[in-house]
């Protein structure tokens, strides 16, 4: 199952508006943690079941790096580094 043209066109105003969040609210961040989980389905291909991105707060401390591997299951969490303007 593949995203719709529809939804893809629905999530755009909802990217551009966290981008911009982000912009506005920069000098707060320090870093942005992505996380996933992903499944093999039964016909053999990983699909995503959930994925975040979680903008930290500059003095937040906390260990960052999750690769869980349960063999047809996995969780990941890592750092993005993500320079400059989004349009």
């Amino acid at each position: 199952m593949s995203i719709s043209d529809a939804q893809r066109e629905n999530t755009k105003p909802v990217l551009k508006e966290l981008f911009n969040l982000w912009d506005n609210r920069s000098g707060l961040y320090g870093k942005v943690v992505f996380g996933s989980a992903i499944a093999k389905a039964h016909d053999k291909k990983w699909r995503n079941v959930t994925s975040f991105l979680l903008p930290t707060h500059k003095s937040e401390v906390r260990p960052i790096g999750i690769d869980a591997d349960y063999g047809d299951f996995r969780i990941v969490e890592l750092i993005l580094r993500i320079a400059g303007k989004r349009n």
